[in-house]
């Protein structure tokens, strides 16, 4: 069956350079150097790919969107500021959705407790 394929050469492939690797993007590289160069894109780029994300995450354990979206809006405010940026070591992600797992279920007890 793969006799009857065009034979595809590496030049004809836009997508393929010869002698070269493929360039994975890494967004939290691209977030970490941001955060090197100014902050402020830090931040933005930082909230832009992970608020929605978090905020699925949350819902699983508040069950109420509009509760999800403060937790995680106190994070990130909360990142912003304690400058949590310049402590982290290992990935912003895991950081930032171990912050809000432990926001919700802080809110969760202060919410059975009242």
């Amino acid at each position: 069956m793969a006799d009857h394929l065009p034979s595809q050469s590496s030049s004809s492939n836009p997508f393929h350079r010869s002698g070269t690797e493929p360039v994975l993007l890494d967004t939290e590289h691209l977030i970490r150097q941001a955060f090197s160069e100014e902050a402020g894109r830090g931040y933005e780029l930082m909230f832009r790919r992970y608020y929605r994300p978090l905020c699925s995450h949350a819902v699983r354990f508040v069950h109420a969107r509009t509760v999800a979206e403060d937790l995680v809006s106190e994070v990130f405010f909360s990142f912003w500021k304690n400058q949590v940026h310049l402590h982290i070591t290992t990935s912003y992600q895991a950081y930032l959705y171990s912050a809000v797992r432990k926001r919700a279920y802080s809110d969760r007890k202060s919410t059975r407790l009242n």
